[in-house]
């Protein structure tokens, strides 16, 4: 099976970031991570992905910085993933560039729902 693009994670929790690469995975995507917001930024230049996510808290820079140095990079959908979950939080992401946001703890079915609406499985009449 082709893989369907590359996908970043960038999560600084060494399990949450495990769990985002093995949906996306399963999904048919290869993933790459990384644990802080620069290498993430670097990784979006490199990689030329097709799905970030990204984790507001990280270590080195604030996740809606992040969001706004990667939109300079690239119109890739992007994916806020948080902790925080107050009413503000969403709007927020949305205008640092985010294209959907999933609060923490969130089900696996709740990240597949957001990459299903993204980036649609491609289907035999629309792989030719």
């Amino acid at each position: 099976m082709d893989s369907r693009g590359m996908c970043l994670v960038i999560e600084d929790d060494p399990d949450v970031r495990a769990l985002l690469c093995f949906i996306l995975v399963n999904e048919g995507f290869q993933a790459q991570a990384t644990a802080t917001g620069l290498e993430g930024v670097a990784a979006a230049k490199e990689l030329d992905p097709v799905l970030i996510t990204l984790d507001v808290g990280l270590p080195d820079l604030d996740g809606h910085e992040v969001a706004r140095r990667i939109r300079k990079e690239t119109t890739a959908p992007l994916v806020i993933i948080t902790a925080s979950a107050k009413p503000d939080d969403e709007l927020e992401a949305m205008a640092s560039g985010a294209t959907a946001y999933l609060a923490k703890p969130f089900r696996p079915e709740d990240l597949r729902k957001i990459i299903h609406e993204l980036l649609p499985p491609r289907t035999p009449e629309t792989t030719t």
